[in-house]
């Protein structure tokens, strides 16, 4: 297999540590044959020295994870993102048509560099015609499972549950 060298930047947090993955040509698509090391970047230009953080020294095993999800799925069914994105529109469009703008909300995870955010912001503004965006910490954990009623992490949900219906529930990025 030939090795191939791809200097990046770590995605856990809004750091941006500089790293190189190490693999095969298979990549984006990482499984344990293609991706096979992560390292620092050591270079002299490189920031923080090189180092990582725990989550960092972690991705190697993040991305190559056997239940990492590599594509995009309707319903339990694996298809192409130009199909995904094209359902999460419908359903979008079908929310706005019965519910109004207003009903949809985005949640924001607290590492998304300031551009990502403003992104987001721009999409639901614009896009969706909701200003309903939020910041969601980890330490708001215990709120969202009680309030989706879903115990996302075996911590039971406290009681009192959603004050309304949610009718639906979407998800995109990763979940660590």
């Amino acid at each position: 297999m030939t090795m191939k060298e791809i200097y990046t930047n770590c995605s856990l947090c809004s750091l941006a540590c500089p790293l190189i993955l190490k693999g095969g040509e298979r990549q984006p698509i990482f499984t344990g044959e293609a991706l096979l090391t992560v390292e620092w970047d050591t270079r002299p230009d490189s920031k923080f020295g090189g180092s990582l953080c725990a989550r960092g020294n972690g991705i190697a095993g993040l991305v190559s994870h056997p239940k990492r999800l590599n594509y995009p799925f309707v319903m339990g069914e694996r298809t192409r993102i130009e199909a995904a994105v094209k359902e999460v529109a419908k359903n979008l469009e079908q929310v706005k048509k019965e519910f109004g703008a207003k009903s949809i909300g985005i949640i924001l995870g607290e590492n998304l560099t300031n551009e990502e955010a403003a992104t987001a912001v721009e999409f639901a503004e614009r896009v969706i015609g909701s200003s309903n965006v939020a910041l969601f910490a980890p330490d708001d954990a215990q709120l969202a499972r009680g309030y989706l009623e879903y115990d996302m992490s075996g911590v039971k949900a406290p009681s009192g549950g959603p004050k309304g219906k949610n009718e639906a529930i979407f998800v995109v990025g990763d979940p660590f």
